[in-house]
This record gives structure tokens, sequence and C-alpha cells, in this order.
């Protein structure tokens, strides 16, 4: 996957093509450390942070390509289902993701580095490393999960990548489908943009060095230790530090 991105931290400008290994080297000071956060950020794509907006998404509207949002409607039928993403729905999903940058990306940066200091900072995807793939869903009979009682079904999802299947719990409430809806589309992104290796991805963990994790907690520690508010507090340290 290739991207841009501009006015991030030290960085004026950086072009990036990803791979399952990434290493960054330079000298001290220039950037490294804000472009490692970036790269973590972008392998957690089917996180919520990555969606501020996401319990807000019109189902069958242009903010999710109509016929994903068709396919993930979980309310009706059960009967298996399957759907080819190919080139032409690959591009409306790349369209969907682009759009979601423009509009999220400050806050989403300001919650990633807990620092509000990203309104002029750009990021363009420019490829994706996608290859045709089919997701298929379907009901889980097996084992425990064979029940009469549709309400208590198992769903398997499978992208055809002959990783394990995700498992979900079928869903009447308004709540409960918007959730699968979420897990199911923004799989599918991670699908799109990361191709075959988008498990390596997903899975990633990014540790700050010490005195980069420290600037970027400190504002946090500061807050922490001057207030008087310790039981209501919420302390808001930089997502790579809470999510490691």
């Amino acid at each position: 996957m290739k991207f841009k991105v501009s006015n991030l931290g030290k960085i004026n400008l950086a072009e990036v093509t990803l791979s399952p290994l990434t290493i960054l080297v330079g000298k001290n000071n220039t950037g490294k450390s804000y472009l490692a956060s970036l790269i973590w950020a972008l392998g957690n794509i089917d996180s919520p942070y990555f969606w501020p907006d996401w319990p807000e998404w019109p189902i069958g509207e242009d903010t999710v390509p109509n016929w994903l949002a068709e396919f993930c409607d979980l309310d009706g039928t059960l009967i298996g289902r399957s759907l080819l993403i190919d080139n032409d729905k690959a591009a409306d999903i790349l369209a969907f993701i682009r759009d979601t940058i423009d509009r999220n990306l400050p806050a989403y940066l300001s919650e990633i580095f807990a620092f509000p200091g990203f309104s002029e900072t750009k990021l363009s995807i420019e490829d994706a490393d996608f290859q045709p793939f089919t997701i298929s869903i379907g009901p889980d009979i097996s084992g425990d999960s064979e029940v009469s009682d549709k309400d208590e079904m198992i769903l398997w999802v499978d992208f055809g990548d002959g990783d394990p299947k995700m498992r979900l719990f079928f869903a009447k409430d308004a709540a409960g489908q918007q959730f699968n809806q979420f897990r199911i589309v923004t799989e599918t992104c991670g699908h799109v943009l990361f191709g075959p290796d988008w498990e390596k991805y997903s899975r990633q963990a990014y540790i700050p060095a010490a005195r980069t994790g420290l600037m970027l907690a400190l504002p946090a520690l500061q807050q922490q230790a001057f207030s008087h508010h310790t039981e209501q507090a919420q302390t808001p340290f930089p997502a790579t530090l809470r999510h490691c």
C-alpha cells in the first residue's frame, strides 16, 4: 500500500510504500515516530477510532457503498450469501476510505497522539495492494452454536484469505445490526487496502521509544498530577500507548 502524508509533526512531505515489515531509518528528530504512529493507525483501520462517525453511518446511502450496506443487512434471511469484491467494488471502497480520511483525519490523529495539532495534516492513499476476494456469510451450525432460536445464532464471515473466519452474533436490534455492519465493512476496507497481508497489518503493535512515549504522554501525566477530580478524570494517553 502506498500513501503520501504532509504536515505531520516534523514531516513536511513523505511518500511511503508499506510492506509487512517496514523499517524507518533516519537521524533523530526527523519524524520517524510520527510516521510509525501513522502506520500503526492505518493498520488499525478496523478500530472505531478510525471511524468516529460510524454509529451514524446511514445504511444504504452514500456514506457506505449501497451494495455493501445491503450485503451487510443481516436482519433478513439467514441463507448463506457471498459477494465478490472486484476492481469496481474496490474502487468504491477506496473512495469511501478517502472520503473518511478527508473528513476525520485531524480528529483521528489528535486521538492517536493525544495532541490537537494536526489541522493541516493531509493523507492521500495513492495505491492499494488489492487482490479480488469473496466475502461469504452464513450460519455457524457447528458445536455449541447449533441452536433452534435464530436470535441466538452465530454467523461466520469468511473473507477467503485462509485466516480464521469472523464470528458474529445474529442481531435483531438496531445496535447489534450496526455493530455487525461495522465489523464487516471495516474488515472489507482492510482487505482492500492491504490485500492478502491484511492479517499481518491488523495484528501489529507499535511501542514508541521511551523518550517519544514520555513526550506524547506528558500532557496526560500533567493533567493527572494537577487534577483534583481523580475519580472522574480520564487520562488521554496516546492510543499507541493505551493499545499496545
